[in-house]
């Protein structure tokens, strides 16, 4: 005889992916990570489900081509990488020249605003860690012994992941944006000729999830090289 709880679970089970995917389309709603579910009641006749997720962020892209041109490999700050959290913008500090690309990278991502869920980062940063723990766990180490080897504690591992995500997240959004701002356009003979340096032995027609893809590649070098352009000598 099957539990009123079993028979509650395996019809929740059934029903919630329509349910779901059925709201996102009355809505009008184009998640970027998949939802959570945080409440269920299932003691009234209709069922309530309450699911959490999140949306594109919204970017404000300010005056990021105006402190492009007035940024110089000359006075540019120590370049960002994600692993140095929050960056700065440049400055005229006496610093060792760098690459045009790695300013570009710092400059954008200290203008342009971008509203990240936390919801997001929290994904990210659970999927890193989780990466972490697997990859110290094969080397026959906790995550406590990796943290005390780098003297850190656990805490600072989960802050410092949590900002190099942050960070990494901010470009992946900042740059679509940008190039649409800059009207950046990629062509079929560009997508071709990427697929085939990646991909030599391709012979079957690409279809338009890999097209999607590649273009989305292109679009974010060539909005890159574009930003790098800007900046000065």
């Amino acid at each position: 005889q099957i539990s009123t709880a079993d028979l509650k679970e395996a019809t929740m089970s059934f029903l919630l992916t329509d349910a779901y995917l059925a709201g996102l389309v009355r809505h009008q709603l184009k998640p970027v990570i998949d939802p959570k579910l945080t409440q269920v009641n299932t003691d009234q006749p209709d069922w309530q489900f309450t699911f959490v997720s999140c949306v594109r962020p919204n970017i404000k892209l300010n005056n990021y081509q105006t402190q492009l041109k007035t940024a110089s490999l000359k006075s540019a700050a120590t370049i960002w990488t994600p692993k140095d959290g929050s960056p700065k913008k440049p400055n005229a500090s006496q610093q060792p020249p760098k690459e045009k690309l790695d300013l570009a990278i710092q400059t954008v991502l200290a203008e342009v605003e971008v509203d990240l869920a936390d919801m997001l980062i929290d994904a990210e940063t659970n999927k890193a860690l989780s990466s972490l723990i697997d990859q110290t766990a094969k080397l026959g180490m906790t995550i406590e012994s990796y943290a005390a080897a780098k003297n850190l504690t656990v805490e600072a591992i989960k802050q410092n992941t949590r900002k190099q995500d942050e960070m990494s997240l901010k470009l992946e959004f900042d740059l679509p944006a940008i190039a649409a701002d800059l009207d950046i356009t990629v062509s079929d003979k560009e997508i071709t000729k990427l697929r085939q340096s990646s991909t030599p032995q391709a012979s079957a027609p690409i279809d338009e999830r890999q097209k999607k893809y590649l273009t989305s590649v292109l679009s974010r070098q060539k909005a890159l090289q574009r930003l790098a352009s800007l900046i000065a000598d």
